[in-house]
């Protein structure tokens, strides 16, 4: 058993072979393709560390045998364990740029009517037309092989290939027509408001959550709030302060302005109403709230009432 990258990416490739003899009408088709985004997403687990492959949950193993064997090092007969194709489409969120929630949600899917498809008596690739899933399959897993520095080439072929980014920029192009469609009716709502409703509407403009932020809105100069998923949080640095920062980058996949009415969904969409920028947010805490350090069992009682003073401000007007 292998973990290896190019292993792995070679299964994957073979996959794609596989699905490369058939119609793509035929069931095998999509059954073909959905193990071979598997072996390509499992590859790019494999480029950071093939302990990312590791089924670690607790009572598995007690030797840990698994993790032990992505390390190279054998702990005896059992067959090593890797983990299921759900968790590595959920690994992916950290490691792959603007693979978001969305991209992994629909690999899961993707999975399970493979799941389906050779553990049950039914057939969802039966009814699964190509129309339904093979763009944004095309789309997520050359997310995937760019992050390994490949491309569609590198499985499918020059032909094939080329079929798919004709698929992803027709894709890109609907989207966009979408989201310029949906900003100009928000335009249009907007342009007809009074001063006084802007200002009124404005004044309901909170931030809710820690991966929010306000920016100009597409449709003018007042403000909206953006949310979006944490793509990678730094390590932890001690400010001048002697506070505990921790930098969140955060891929943006929502937007919400309750002035004009403009809800935007999903990182494509964002992008192209020109609000899809990964943002950073700066998250400051004190290092004793940070480490979860108990203070009261590190000094004395006599030293109780000085240390809260020194922490706490004063409660005034209860003095």
């Amino acid at each position: 058993m292998s973990w290896k990258k190019d292993d792995l990416l070679a299964k994957a490739r073979l996959f794609a072979n596989y699905a490369d003899e058939l119609e793509v009408s035929d069931p095998r088709y999509p059954l073909w393709m959905a193990v071979s985004l598997e072996m390509t997403a499992r590859a790019a687990l494999s480029h950071v560390n093939p302990c990312l492959l590791a089924d670690i949950r607790t009572g598995n193993d007690d030797t840990a045998s698994n993790l032990f064997y992505a390390c190279g090092i054998l702990t005896g007969d059992k067959t090593p364990i890797s983990v299921g194709a759900s968790t590595v489409f959920k690994r992916c969120r950290v490691l792959i740029p603007n693979f978001t929630e969305l991209e992994a949600r629909w690999c899961i899917d993707f999975a399970g009517k493979r799941n389906e498809e050779l553990h049950s008596g039914s057939s969802p690739y039966n009814t699964y037309t190509t129309e339904r899933w093979l763009t944004d399959f095309y789309r997520i897993i050359d997310m995937v092989l760019t992050y390994l520095g490949l491309d569609l080439v590198y499985l499918f072929g020059a032909k094939a290939a080329s079929v798919a980014q004709s698929l992803i920029a027709d894709q890109k192009a609907h989207i966009k027509k979408q989201t310029l469609d949906v900003i100009q009716t928000a335009k249009a709502f907007f342009s007809g408001l009074t001063p006084e409703e802007i200002k009124n509407r404005e004044a309901t403009i909170s931030i809710s959550g820690r991966n929010s932020r306000r920016v100009t809105c597409p449709t003018g100069g007042h403000n909206c709030v953006i949310a979006g998923e944490v793509s990678h949080i730094s390590t932890p640095k001690l400010d001048e302060n002697k506070d505990i920062v921790v930098a969140r980058l955060i891929v943006p996949t929502s937007l919400s302005c309750p002035v004009c009415g403009l809800n935007l969904s999903g990182h494509a969409a964002l992008v192209e109403g020109g609000v899809g920028a990964p943002f950073t947010i700066l998250q400051v805490e004190d290092p004793i709230d940070f480490h979860g350090i108990e203070i009261l069992d590190y000094v004395s009682d006599d030293d109780v009432d000085t240390l809260i003073q020194s922490r706490f401000e004063p409660d005034y007007g209860n003095d």
